[in-house]
């Protein structure tokens, strides 16, 4: 008996792309038309309790966020993220209620820790957003500097804050680069071997393009009607002028909704 089973859980959604690549973007949006992801978030719409779950593993395993140990067939026999998840429910119930319906959890550090997550959930649809390799770097490598000249990051030596490790991996953009490869591989090799077989992906670019069409593949490929006001409400979120207005998009990429629902 997996723990969704024990503790009588629906499977959630999985949010799923590499620190920087459009992961809190889309959540807001995806919570926009309903979904949720918990009462204790921080400012990028993430969890702190699943946040604190997938530190376990990171600390576990002797790694950090950004040179992390990715988990080999006896990290997921001993699955840190399962026995977290377990002794931590309390706390996860706090954050996230009985976790039916439509629910979800956003971490990036699920790039390394997906497969433990799969063996709670293992029935979990994946949303993976995608970004070009080097606009994710150029956005680390901006963001470390910034925190250093802020003296909130020291310059040189690996450190942490909070409970979250970090190294100086992404202070350089060749550094943060060869992160986001190794994160793009990550994920594409767990689609080849068919970890991850529940998921649709898209690009950020084409959601913030045409975020409507991207919540239209969604609605569908989920089975789930989104209303018409929370769509327009979602599709606000990128900011990016249309080139036709959203009332007539949404009655063309939603037929369901052209009666006004």
């Amino acid at each position: 008996m997996n723990l969704a089973e024990k503790y009588k859980l629906d499977q959630p959604v999985i949010i799923l792309g590499v620190h920087r690549s459009g992961t809190s973007l889309l959540t807001r949006m995806l919570e926009a038309v309903g979904l949720f992801v918990g009462n204790d978030l921080q400012g990028d719409h993430e969890s702190k309790v699943v946040i604190a779950v997938s530190n376990h593993y990171i600390n576990k395993t002797g790694g950090s966020w950004d040179a992390p140990h990715y988990p080999n067939a006896s990290d997921l026999k001993t699955n840190y993220i399962a026995r977290a998840f377990d002794a931590s429910f309390d706390g996860i119930k706090d954050a996230f209620g009985p976790m039916q319906g439509f629910w979800g959890l956003k971490d990036p550090r699920m790039v390394i820790t997906l497969p433990m997550w799969l063996q709670i959930f293992p029935e979990a649809k994946i949303i993976y957003i995608k970004r070009s390799p080097a606009d994710i770097a150029r956005s680390l490598s901006v963001r470390h500097q910034q925190l250093i000249q802020k003296g909130i990051f020291p310059p040189d030596g690996d450190f942490s804050k909070g409970r979250i490790k970090f190294t100086q991996r992404c202070k350089t953009f060749e550094g943060a680069l060869e992160f986001a490869l190794e994160q793009i591989d990550a994920v594409d090799t767990m689609i080849s071997q068919g970890v991850i077989s529940r998921h649709i992906e898209f690009a950020y670019d084409e959601l913030v393009h045409d975020p409507l069409f991207q919540l239209a593949r969604i609605s569908r490929w989920l089975g789930r009607d989104f209303g018409r006001a929370d769509l327009l409400k979602a599709a606000a979120l990128p900011h990016q002028d249309q080139a036709a207005p959203a009332e007539i998009l949404v009655d063309a990429y939603f037929t369901s909704f052209a009666s006004g629902a």
